[in-house]
């Protein structure tokens, strides 16, 4: 069986729900130097970008990359059996709230690939009891098989924090028997101006 343990996916509703839609920019714009965008393309779809630092984009959506219906056809191009899905570095920005509709959105999601797919679940970095709720949830309700964080940064200062958060929620988990298999990768992409540094966390539950 061929796994891509890589897919990128945002709920459809994103683009076209204008609520949900402006609670997510704004999530981003409260950010450190961060601001998002939305137009619209030739086609009529929607396009979100994000900037960050402002003025650099480091974020395009376009809103039918995430289509099941594309997904699944290019997973069978690509003769990919099953695929993991999470969120495209946009974790740093979304409370508790925002992850809540983007868990039980890709649930929905899995749900209608019939098998093709399960998820990673989306939530804050921080051991809070209600964060450790949604985490439990997703993984015991919905199902997901995991949870993911990814986040990119101007500083390598920024790094340290999160993966401190991360560590005292695996160690709550450990504790609850939750068997995980821990994964970092780190990637620097330098540019004309600058460098951009990214952390990217992985934690999946072995049934």
């Amino acid at each position: 069986m061929i796994i891509d343990a890589n897919i990128y996916w945002l709920p459809d509703e994103l683009f076209t729900d204008p609520v949900l839609q402006a609670k997510f920019i704004q999530a981003v714009n409260n950010g450190r130097d961060s601001k998002a965008t939305v137009s619209t393309n030739a086609d009529g779809s929607k396009k979100i970008v994000i900037e960050e630092p402002i003025g650099q984009s480091s974020l395009d959506y376009f809103q039918n990359d995430y289509l099941l219906e594309h997904q699944l056809q290019d997973m069978d191009e690509g003769r990919v059996d099953m695929a993991v899905l999470k969120l495209p570095g946009c974790q740093e920005w979304l409370d508790l709230d925002l992850c809540k509709v983007f868990n039980r959105a890709v649930a929905k999601h899995v749900q209608e690939s019939k098998g093709r797919m399960v998820a990673l679940a989306t939530v804050p970095p921080y051991a809070t009891a209600a964060n450790l709720a949604e985490l439990d949830y997703c993984i015991d309700e919905l199902g997901q098989m995991g949870f993911n964080y990814q986040r990119i940064m101007r500083m390598v200062t920024w790094i340290v924090q999160p993966i401190e958060n991360f560590s005292d929620m695996l160690q709550l988990r450990k504790s609850q028997s939750m068997s995980t298999i821990h994964q970092y990768q780190w990637n620097m992409v330098q540019s004309r101006t600058m460098r951009i540094y990214g952390a990217h966390m992985a934690v999946v539950r072995i049934r």
